[in-house]
Order: structure tokens, then C-alpha cells, then sequence
């Protein structure tokens, strides 16, 4: 049945990539929770572990093509999630949360203390206008270092630079209070 599936995925055919899909999702999502969990010290949230599920099966339908049967299609699918769940590991361990009160996992800020608005509004007015972009960009909006980086078109190491300096600053800062 799975060759078939797979036959039939390669050649375009839609019903072919639903067979997959269907038959391997579950198996995907439990993968992506081991993976996750034994990453995370235990910890695992059901809804990354399906996140990046749907990214597998998206890079499946784009790569299926490439697909040669050297090895069963789920020892390929395994290849594919364990490179996933590796590539969201770095790109949340890029994603230092050394600011208080700014969570960039979230992708948005919510301030719950107008205190903490404030204080965060009176920080980034104190920086330089290439590390207030960056703080931003990278705290407040939730992008990576290299999705900023590529923003700003500089390098990664001057984002992990700029923002290091910050928190170098604000902990002085802190400090001398």
C-alpha cells in the first residue's frame, strides 16, 4: 500500500500525498514529542510537536520527487523530522530571553504591566537606532538572528554582537541603580 502511495505521490497525484499523510501524521507527531522531549529535559508541548509535523509533510510534498526507495519511505520521513526537530532546537536556542518581560517564542510582545510597557518603551529610546532595530526585530517581533540579520543586512554574529552589548548595558545600568 505504501509504494503505491508513494508511486503515486511522485506523480502528482493528490490522493497519492493523502495516503501518506494520513497513514504517517500520527507516527510523525509521536516522533517529533520524543525528539522534543529528550531535547527539552522531559518537557514537550503537543502543539510544537505538530508544528513541526506539518513542516515534515510540507518538505515531503516539495521533496517526494527526490524520494529513490534506498530506504523504506519512513526511514526517509525520520531523516526529514529529526533534521526538522533539530533546525527548531537551534532556532530556539538563537532566541536568548535575557530582556525581562519580552517572550520572542511568542513571535508578539504582550505587556501585562504597564509598568513593565513603560520601562521597555524608555529602554529601547536609550539605544542606539541599529540596536534599538535590532532588539526589536528580535524581542519584539520574534524573528531568529538570521531572519534579522538578513533584515538588516548584516551578518549573524553582528545581530549576537548588538544584542549582547545590550544586555551588557542594561545589566551595568541595572546594577548602578
Amino acid at each position: 500500500m505504501e509504494d503505491s502511495a508513494v508511486v503515486q505521490a511522485q506523480a502528482g497525484d493528490p490522493v497519492g500525498f493523502e495516503e501518506l499523510y494520513r497513514e504517517h501524521y500520527p507516527t510523525v507527531v509521536r516522533w517529533c514529542r520524543a525528539l522534543l522531549r529528550e531535547k527539552n529535559g522531559g518537557a514537550c508541548s503537543g502543539a510544537a510537536a505538530q508544528d513541526i509535523a506539518q513542516r515534515v509533510f510540507v518538505i515531503v510534498l516539495r521533496k517526494i520527487g527526490q524520494f529513490e526507495g534506498r530506504s523504506s519511505f519512513a526511514t526517509w520521513l525520520g531523516a526529514i523530522t529529526r533534521n526538522q526537530v533539530k533546525n527548531e532546537w537551534r532556532r530556539l536556542n538563537n532566541r536568548p530571553e535575557d530582556l525581562a518581560g519580552l517572550d520572542p517564542a511568542a513571535g508578539v510582545q504582550v505587556f501585562h504591566d504597564p509598568a513593565v510597557a513603560l520601562a521597555t518603551s524608555e529602554l529601547l529610546q536609550t539605544l542606539d537606532p541599529a540596536d534599538r532595530g535590532t532588539v526589536q526585530g528580535v524581542y519584539l517581533y520574534g524573528r531568529s538572528y538570521g531572519e534579522q540579520a538578513r533584515a538588516e543586512g548584516v551578518s549573524r554574529r553582528t545581530i549576537k554582537n548588538r544584542l549582547a552589548r545590550v544586555r551588557t548595558s542594561q545589566r551595568s545600568r541595572t546594577c548602578s541603580i
